[in-house]
Order: C-alpha cells, then structure tokens, then sequence
C-alpha cells in the first residue's frame, strides 16, 4: 500500500511541473458538524474485534494503535456506533477532506478512531488516561474583543522555531519556541500582548517534535518564567524508543520535569485526525508520524516524526509543518490533497528542501512564514529550486523571515 501512494505522489509530482497553477479556491473547513451521533442509527453495531487486524502498535505513553485495512465507510460508522452504544461520550467527530476522524472518551478512557478513504484505513487508538486530559470539548470562552493575531519571535540564530497565537480573549496558543537564547524575546512578545496586571493564559503549548530548536525555549522558559503565566496543556507527539533511536529525546526525557513547573498544566498526546477547539481558534491535527512509522522502524530523517497540524479562526487557515520532511509530507498530500489549501504557510524545516513542492502547491498560501535567517533562506545549495518556485508563485503575496524582529499578523490578512 504504501509503494502504491509513493507512485500515485510521483506521477501527481511529475504532471505539477508541467503544469499551469490553477485558479486559487476558497480555503476549505471541513466537512461534517463536530458531533455526530451514531446511537439508534440504522448502521450495524460493529466491534472492532471482529474485524481482521492487519498491524498493531504500542505508542511511547503505552497507548495501543491498531490497524485495519480495506474497511469502508459503512463500517468505519459501524465502529462508532458500537463505541456509543458502550458508553462512550463523543469528543468530537468531522471529516477532513474524503477521511472521517472521531474521539470518544468515558472518564480516563480515550478511543480515537480515524479512516483514511485513499487506503481504506481504519487505525483506532484506545488509551487508559488521555480521556482526562483532552482540551475542553466545548471552551468556556468563545469570543472575545481581542485580534486573534499570530507572531513569528525573532531569533537570532539562522534555525529554530517559535510561534506566538494571541485568540480572541486574550490568550494563548504556543508553537514550538526554538533555542533558548530566544526565551527572553518569547517573554517580552508574551508581556506586549498581555493586559498590564493580567497574567498571561496559554491555553495550549504544541512541540512539533524534539529537537532543540524547536524545544530549548520551553525548557528555559519552565526555570524563568513558569510562575509568572498559567499553562494549560502541553500537546505532542512523542516518537518511541525505537523510532527514536538516538536522536534527541526531549520530549522522553526532560518534557515531564519542565511541566511540572507550571502548576496544574498537563500533557497531551495527539494523533492523526484529532481536532480541538480552544476560544475561536480550531486546530486540526493532521499527521503524527506514526503513519510513516509505526512499524516501529527508524526513520531516516528524524525531523519526519513532527506534527504537521493546521489552524483556522473565522474560515481563514494556516498550515504548520514543523520540520517534516518527504517521507512524512508525501504521504499528507495523498492523504488530503486540495483540503490542505490554507492562506498561510510554515514552511517545512526552515526552509531546507526537505518538503516536495506539490505540496506547497496543494496549499496555495499566499502568506509564507519561514522560521529562518536570512542567510539560511539564499543559500542556494540547500534550498533553491523550492524556494524560488514558491517565491515566483502567483500565489505568494508575501514571505517573512525571523532574523530582523518578531512579526505579528491579524489573523484576515489584515
């Protein structure tokens, strides 16, 4: 199966380089309402354990991934309806692209289910604690008189990455940080966009993966400044053992020591398909590397086991890569192909040519942040031949570096 996505990606790759950029279309929200309820319907109760189990995973944090494959959409309702019926509460459920995606809970207990049409893939992934630890399904505070901006914190190192969400009440998202001569930029961001007297409220801090330039801050900023702001939860995705190897293990090692800093704040591991509500801003995850990976092989390219996760507030939508890579990118373009179609773009791995260009090409952003100096964006031997198609993009309205300040935008492109 796999081999036969990697030739449907080689000729889709292939027919795009000789092809004229379409006309762009509107950003697309997903399908499908965030709750649908499967009790009662007419759809056969199906346990999972009557289906033929193709392959199994256990996941860093003990949690158990199995998979099934040729499996249709009758079916995969079937699954949530026996989920339902055995008590379950529903999470949450939509339909990213022609894919189905559903999280259900009962006390500490999680299930989340999520189909992929182009493989017939049904992957369930039951946990014995991240029922408790999900974000709120329905948040206290929706709205708010607040800009829901997102500012890209200078750095000046030529790599690293760090994102700063400011929502509608004032709060906020967290992506990644970078390394840790950052971390006093990150607060003084953090400080600006702050009420005078209020304490800053991060409803979510997302680490794409683990490596320092992407995980430095959070650590330093756990030592500094941990009693000075309210951190609510902390979502990753934390490769095991094996995959792992020996790369860097922040997120196995020093993530759960860092937490316990800010008092209250816990982990959450995500996966393929889960979407979140927090105020007005929507996350949808849409890979974890446990689909290139979960055979429990190593990957080639430590960088390909990053969240690749998408944002809206009011239909308007950013893709953030992180640092995957081909494996991981090639495989999100089959999976999702124009449904990844976003105003604005994190370009994968600072910009290194790491991420094929039909995949930038599915998602038509006009704005694109590269978490790079600007030494590292010319220089030609690493990333050229992308970077200067997306820089010629009819598509492109604007690109914006990290070296000279940390740049904020409203959210609307206003």
């Amino acid at each position: 199966m796999r081999k036969i996505i990697i030739l449907l990606m080689a000729l889709c790759m292939f027919a795009c380089l000789f092809a004229c950029e379409s006309e762009p279309v509107n950003v697309p929200v997903a399908t499908g309402a965030l709750e649908r309820d499967f009790s009662g319907s007419a759809y056969e109760n199906i346990d999972p354990a009557t289906l033929s189990l193709s392959r199994t995973y256990t996941c860093y944090n003990q949690d158990i991934m199995n998979s099934y494959y040729g499996i249709s959409e009758e079916q995969v309702f079937g699954v949530c309806k026996y989920y339902q019926e055995q008590g379950f509460a529903q999470y949450s459920y939509y339909e990213p692209g022609e894919n189905i995606s559903a999280t259900y809970t009962k006390d500490e207990q999680m299930v989340h289910i999520y189909w992929i049409k182009c493989e017939k893939r049904l992957t369930i992934i039951t946990s014995q604690t991240q029922g408790s630890v999900l974000p709120p399904k329905t948040p206290d505070i929706r709205t708010g008189n607040v800009a829901t901006t997102i500012t890209q914190v200078k750095s000046p190192e030529e790599n690293g990455m760090g994102y700063v969400l400011q929502l509608a009440d004032g709060s906020f998202v967290i992506y990644d940080g970078g390394h840790d001569t950052v971390t006093e930029e990150f607060w003084r961001v953090l400080k600006k966009l702050t009420p005078k007297g209020k304490t800053p409220l991060i409803r979510a801090w997302i680490i794409t993966h683990s490596h320092g330039d992407h995980y430095e801050v959070i650590h330093d900023f756990s030592q500094k400044y941990a009693d000075k702001v309210k951190l609510e939860k902390v979502l990753v995705s934390t490769a095991s053992d094996v995959a792992r190897g020996s790369n860097d293990g922040y997120l196995s090692t020093t993530l759960a020591e860092d937490i316990k800093a800010f008092e209250g704040a816990e982990i959450c591991y995500v996966y393929t398909g889960m979407v979140f509500t927090v105020c007005n801003l929507r996350i949808e995850i849409l890979m974890t590397h446990e689909d290139a990976y979960y055979t429990g092989m190593m990957p080639d390219d430590f960088n390909n086991t990053s969240i690749i996760s998408r944002i809206f507030s009011d239909d308007y939508g950013m893709i953030l890569l992180g640092d995957a890579g081909n494996d991981t990118t090639e495989i999100l373009a089959a999976y999702y192909g124009d449904y990844l179609r976003s105003d604005m773009c994190q370009i994968s791995h600072h910009g290194v040519e790491d991420c094929p260009l039909i995949v930038y090409r599915h998602i038509r952003a006009s704005v694109l942040w590269y978490p790079c100096d600007t030494h590292l964006y010319n220089l030609k031997a690493r990333d050229k031949d992308v970077r200067d198609a997306l820089a010629a993009s009819k598509y492109t309205k604007e690109i914006i570096l990290h070296d000279e300040e940390s740049v904020t935008k409203k959210f609307g492109g206003k």
